[in-house]
């Protein structure tokens, strides 16, 4: 992950010497029968190097007049020693990736004196993993370098600076690890279909409109939308027509759009049937008798 860039790891044992200034008077290329991880014979360095520069040849013998021009080369000419001998590299961005062996400690920061300075940077600079360092069991350094691995590009995979794997006794020392981006993972496939949604809500009953025989009434709102598990409701359906003019458009469901429909055109309410025979009265009150005039 990108927080994990420019972590320093410091894994130096305390007994172990780190490596310091000073020009290295090595002959390149001799046996060091005595040598330790860090043998501090000259100026706190080994003595005898493989010298690899980004302008030297790797069909050189790699010493310090005739370095090689890759740390590959360099180390497997520094395994061709018995006991293995290190690897000085000078100043510089090497692109190629680096496979570690037993014994070969590589040591960076010399500039074109070979001369170990603060201010210079030796930088392998590979595909991820830069440097595999696999199934080493013996005593192995790497000193005063900078590592990057570019990004991961297959999906769902990592970028790896340094990947150590199975070894032992190894010591990454004033070294900047600096992985790459990881890659995106694979799309998901699609879901399955999700569930019918529940019916929508019955439009409100029509009334009739009239300015002359009839009060005005509004024209009645569409029913709304069916409901739905997982929050996709149905549209609200159309408003009832009004006098000349067709209804309204519906809202449309979630997700589904164009869902919603017209409502259906107005019309005149038709004529009443004729009104039934009225029902014959009721039987009238008996008169009162009347007094006769004298």
């Amino acid at each position: 992950m990108r927080s994990m860039r420019r972590a320093l790891i410091w894994l130096a044992a305390a007994a172990c010497a780190s490596g310091g200034s000073g020009t290295v008077d090595g002959n390149g290329g001799g046996t060091d029968t005595g040598a330790t991880i860090d043998a501090p014979n000259c100026n706190g360095l080994p003595c005898d190097a493989i010298y690899v520069s980004r302008t030297g040849n790797d069909a050189a013998a790699g010493t310090k007049t005739a370095p090689v021009k890759t740390i590959s080369v360099g180390i497997t000419k520094a395994t061709n020693v018995v006991p293995p001998i290190a690897v000085f590299v000078q100043a510089g961005m090497y692109p190629e990736p680096v496979v570690m062996k037993a014994g070969v400690n590589v040591y960076g920061g010399f500039d074109e004196t070979w001369t170990r300075n603060a201010a210079v940077v030796t930088e392998i600079n590979a595909p991820s993993p830069a440097v595999v360092i696999d199934q080493i069991q013996a005593a192995t350094a790497m000193d005063g370098l900078t590592i990057r691995s570019g990004d991961a590009s297959a999906a769902g995979t990592s970028s790896y600076a340094v990947l150590i794997t199975s070894s032992k006794s190894i010591e990454l020392r004033d070294v900047v690890v600096e992985p790459g981006i990881g890659a995106a993972g694979s799309d998901g496939s699609d879901g399955g279909p999700g569930a019918s949604g529940g019916n929508g809500i019955g439009g409100n009953p029509g009334c009739e409109d009239s300015s002359f025989l009839c009060s005005s009434c509004s024209r009645p709102a569409g029913g709304a939308g069916g409901l739905s598990a997982c929050g996709r409701s149905g549209g609200r359906g159309g408003d009832a027509g009004h006098d000349s003019n067709a209804g309204g458009k519906g809202t449309d469901g979630a997700g589904q759009p164009g869902s919603g429909n017209f409502g259906g055109p107005s019309g005149a309410g038709q004529f009443g049937t004729p009104g039934g025979g009225g029902g014959w009265g009721e039987v009238g009150t008996p008169g009162t008798s009347g007094g006769g005039g004298g």
